[in-house]
């Protein structure tokens, strides 16, 4: 029986990539972020905000009736 591999994404390029071809990881805040190059974690260290950030609501869409 095959072993199934775990597909992640870059954090950055957001590339899919199986275990067998993430070149980096890194925590950040208690949570594992993967890296298909050291070129897409440099850019994730120098700016990790912009990675992280979870997408705000849209302005002026309200949920109560």
């Amino acid at each position: 029986m095959e072993a199934r591999t775990r597909v992640v994404k870059d954090a950055v390029c957001k590339m899919e990539l199986d275990e067998s071809q993430v070149k980096d990881s890194l925590a950040y805040e208690g949570r594992r972020y993967f890296f298909c190059s050291v070129g897409c974690r440099a850019e994730f260290e120098r700016h990790p905000e912009d990675y992280t950030q979870v997408a705000p609501l849209e302005d002026g869409v309200k949920n109560d009736v």
